[in-house]
């Protein structure tokens, strides 16, 4: 799912060079899906990665829907 609205907004890549994940300390490999916050220059692996990205997805569904719900029944 497309949730880049701004151009600071984090986003998932597969990582370019091995690194350490930023939640859990994990080693990423590369080639690895990663969720990536250019800000900050953080990444997450596909595990933590979810969790952070948990409160992304709710902005972005009460920006275009006006609620908390991911979808309007």
């Amino acid at each position: 799912m497309a949730y880049r609205k701004y151009q600071r907004d984090p986003y998932w890549l597969a990582a370019r060079y091995g690194s350490d994940c930023s939640g859990c300390s994990k080693h990423i490999s590369k080639g690895a899906r990663i969720f990536y916050f250019p800000k900050s220059h953080k990444a997450f692996c596909e595990t933590c990665g979810q969790v952070e990205e948990q409160p992304l997805v709710a902005e972005r569904s009460y920006e275009r829907y006006g609620s908390d719900c991911m979808y309007d029944y």
